[in-house]
């Protein structure tokens, strides 16, 4: 008989077996969105825990902070779209292609 991974006596697991353990592994931390709205609803101070992260985040992008004026900015309005690189070869496209695509960029660079 193999021998298989886990099983301490080599027999492999039959039903009702008593080394099964039908509950699973005991979950080790509680659900994140329970505990984010639990701690971020706090309040603190007479006001709720995320309006004053909000508030304090606000304050470092006043004095300069770039990255929590991106990271509010993110939240508040989504990201940016980023520039991709294209590499195009022209030489296989049709003329009908090429100018759908000189189309679009051009569309593309009037809203920027």
């Amino acid at each position: 008989m193999t021998k298989l991974a886990g099983a301490k006596d080599g027999k492999p697991f039959v039903k009702n077996d008593p080394r099964i353990n039908k509950a699973g592994r005991p979950k080790k931390l509680p659900d994140l969105d329970e505990l984010l709205k639990e701690v971020l609803g706090e309040e603190i101070k007479g006001k709720v825990a995320m309006k004053l992260i909000l508030l304090a985040l606000r304050q470092k992008a006043m004095k300069g902070d770039v990255r929590a004026g991106e990271l509010i900015m993110d939240r508040g309005y989504g990201k940016l779209v980023t520039k991709k690189d294209i590499d195009l070869n022209l030489e296989t496209m049709s003329e009908a292609d090429i100018d759908r695509v000189i189309e679009k960029l051009s569309n593309t660079t009037k809203h920027e």
